[in-house]
């Protein structure tokens, strides 16, 4: 029986947002109460937004070759459409 998989184009996406929707959702849960979903959702999305930025420049400062050969494969897939 085959383990089921994530599709190629949702597999990075999803093991890179992992880590910061997961931290962001806990911290939304304990400290945000604002007593109204709009702006605790609100809270989520900023506080998830931060801890990715904070996350990927942390990748590209301790994995730069990974970061440069990423970058260079998103150019040159843009530059062929």
């Amino acid at each position: 029986m085959k383990s089921p998989t994530l599709p190629m184009f949702l597999r990075r996406p999803v093991t890179q947002q992992i880590f910061a929707f997961i931290p962001a959702l806990a911290i939304t849960e304990l400290f945000y109460h604002f007593h109204s979903f709009s702006l605790e959702f609100v809270g989520f999305l900023v506080t998830w937004f931060v801890l990715d930025m904070i996350l990927a420049l942390a990748r590209r400062l301790l994995f730069p070759k990974q970061a440069a050969s990423r970058q260079a494969a998103t150019s040159s897939r843009e530059g062929d459409r």
